[in-house]
């Protein structure tokens, strides 16, 4: 009997997620952040459309305008990612709002791929900001 609820529980949790949630926070309307809106949406629809890739799991992407704003909206908008089980950020493109979201980031155990960000001499080493 004990085996056979261990044989269900490896079955029941040991499953692949059907979706993984991720997240991209950029300025849309920047140079940078239309390029950038277009090839995270193409990679997401290329990792989808092909079933070899994640083998069933598909990725689901949020994405979040800061409008070119201050760090203040990037906190608020990087907040709304967790509430949505987020597994990993791709932005900001600007460094200072990657270096105010790094720590909620870091804090979270969530990996954020700061693209754009050009000042790394402010950055404190943060593990997770790539």
């Amino acid at each position: 009997m004990a085996f056979s609820l261990a044989l269900v529980w490896v079955f029941v949790f040991s499953t692949r997620p059907n979706v993984i949630n991720i997240g991209a926070i950029f300025s849309f309307n920047s140079s940078i952040g239309k390029v950038a809106k277009v090839v995270i949406e193409a990679a997401v629809e290329d990792v989808n459309s092909n079933p070899s890739v994640l083998k069933g799991t598909k990725l689901k992407l949020a994405m979040q305008d800061t409008k070119q704003s201050s760090g203040f909206l990037g906190i608020i908008e990087a907040l709304r990612f967790m509430e949505n089980d987020t597994v990993a950020i791709v932005g900001p493109q600007e460094s200072v709002m990657a270096h105010v979201i790094s720590h909620i980031a870091n804090e979270l155990q969530v990996p954020l791929l700061s693209f754009a960000a050009t000042d790394p001499p402010e950055f404190t080493p943060v593990p997770l900001l790539c």
